[in-house]
């Protein structure tokens, strides 16, 4: 939904704020899944 790496070079002000949030936001989502997620028996 946010365009991915393609949308930097023409709409981001401050690339590398983006890509932090970018990278932040993929830590979280991956945190909360390996937490969530019920165990395979």
């Amino acid at each position: 939904p946010h365009g991915g790496i393609f949308v930097i070079p023409i709409a981001v002000s401050n690339p590398l704020l983006y890509i932090g949030v970018i990278a932040v936001g993929t830590v979280v989502t991956a945190l909360m899944v390996a937490l969530l997620k019920k165990k395979v028996e």
